[in-house]
């Protein structure tokens, strides 16, 4: 969920609030975890811009296209003609003459690199766009797409043939294969029970074992490497290797 406080983040991290603002916003990120996620991220802007200075800027412009000389001032045709003052007698003395310029200085060798100062403008900039898309579009917007609801499965059950056993498995898609939530009412006491995954080519896999001395409401865990749509059926074996339920997969 995106907060509405995104524009006041900005803000705070300039030092652009007044003192009460300040103090509401702190208590607004305080409980806030999406607000206090970029200001952590986001902490690095200022110290970024403070490093610009005009020069920064200013590099590779021709003379006079960054301040632009100023026009000429324009002397109308009826003012007056400027008065011409006799100088005071001190300044009446000869000039002296011009003393020689100094000899032109060695080169101190090839200037030193700017780039390291351009690559923090570069980053300061881009620092301040996202901030600035931040406000207009929400943070959720640059996180990427919002996360998919979480995958609650499938259920497929059985009961045995001539007998009173049931089994309720559900199935969870995940990444490894497939997670398996298992129930069974009415098995025979003192025995060992395990499930058995089939895919539609044949192969198989053995998802857990465990004891029949148990509750129906005992949910019972397993796992395949099998994916959730390649699974052809579920068996289910006693320790005599006898399989006494099977699970289709339903029709498509």
């Amino acid at each position: 969920m995106t907060c509405t406080q995104t524009v006041t983040l900005g803000a705070y991290l300039l030092g652009a609030l007044e003192p009460p603002e300040r103090y509401e916003f702190e208590s607004h990120i305080a409980q806030c975890d999406s607000c206090r996620t970029e200001l952590i991220r986001l902490a690095p802007l200022p110290g970024m811009l403070n490093q610009i200075s005009v020069e920064d800027f200013d590099e590779g412009l021709p003379p006079g296209e960054l301040y632009p000389t100023a026009p000429m001032p324009i002397q109308t045709l009826n003012a007056p003609a400027p008065q011409m003052l006799a100088p005071p007698p001190e300044l009446l003395v000869p000039p002296s003459p011009p003393e020689p310029s100094p000899a032109p200085e060695e080169p101190a060798g090839p200037a030193r690199p700017r780039r390291p100062r351009m690559y923090r403008v570069a980053v300061a900039a881009a620092l301040v766009v996202l901030v600035a898309v931040g406000a207009v579009f929400g943070w959720g917007a640059l996180r990427g797409p919002a996360p998919q609801p979480e995958d609650t499965g499938i259920t497929w059950t059985a009961t045995a043939p001539q007998t009173d056993v049931s089994a309720n498995v559900r199935l969870l898609d995940h990444e490894w294969g497939t997670e398996l939530q298992i129930r069974m009412a009415n098995l025979p006491p003192g025995r060992s029970c395990y499930a058995v995954v089939y895919d539609h080519y044949g192969n198989r896999e053995t998802a857990g074992w465990w004891g029949t001395d148990h509750d129906a409401d005992v949910e019972i865990p397993g796992s395949t490497s099998i994916r959730r749509s390649w699974i052809d059926r579920i068996e289910f074996k006693l320790d005599d290797k006898v399989t006494f339920l099977t699970i289709k997969a339903p029709v498509r």
